[in-house]
């Protein structure tokens, strides 16, 4: 697998033969919702964007809304659905729930200060939450049929999460180790390209360890 990747606050389009042979990947996270408003763990509830959330979907116009893209596909949530549209981004849509967020069990909705294992990628909130590893095993899955899907090569738009994202960074190579994976995160709007020829696989350190 080869990857690279951005993310900017204003990001200018790849060319289309940056990369000729490979699946062109540019993957935004989707606006702000009222519960990042709220500073509350979202996972997978499903708030509607906040008019600044709409505002930031409209700021990716110039970048996504001239199509040019073989797929666009999103998580399916409200959110995502929103920031494509609040962009101009032209349908049909793709959903594939593999890209959703990660669950965070019992704590969705809460503050995100209830979360004592964010420091940790092999931890499992409470409540039949879910670990990066889990995460990272359906992402680089979804990844992979897309590639097939394509027949290896063509330009993909992805609207997903916070964690997802974060996981592209580790499938491409940026993220090498879990202090890197854990050290920062996506904002509202940012957008990530990565550029693969089959599918990614998922790094050591996101595996789930031996039981």
């Amino acid at each position: 697998m080869t990857a690279t990747f951005m993310m900017v606050d204003v990001p200018e389009p790849a060319p289309d033969d940056a990369m000729p042979g490979m699946v062109q990947l540019l993957a935004v996270r989707h606006g702000e919702t009222t519960l990042n408003a709220a500073g509350r763990l979202t996972g997978q509830l499903d708030p509607p964007l906040t008019a600044r959330g709409r505002e930031q979907g409209a700021a990716l116009a110039p970048l996504l809304a001239t199509g040019g893209f073989d797929v666009v596909v999103h998580s399916g949530t409200l959110r995502t659905a929103q920031t494509l549209a609040a962009a101009g981004v032209p349908e049909p849509w793709r959903v594939d729930a593999r890209f959703l967020e990660r669950s965070f069990g019992a704590l969705e909705g809460e503050p995100a200060a209830r979360w004592t294992g964010a420091a940790d990628v092999h931890a499992a909130p409470p409540g039949e939450g879910e670990t990066y590893a889990a995460l990272a095993a359906r992402v680089a899955a979804a990844l992979g049929d897309l590639a097939v899907d394509l027949g290896g090569s063509g330009r993909v738009l992805l609207c997903a999460h916070s964690g997802v994202l974060r996981v592209l960074r580790a499938l491409s190579g940026e993220a090498r180790d879990a202090a890197a994976f854990l050290d920062g995160a996506a904002a509202n709007g940012a957008v990530l390209h990565m550029a693969y020829d089959n599918a990614p696989a998922v790094p050591a350190f996101l595996t789930a360890p031996a039981s």
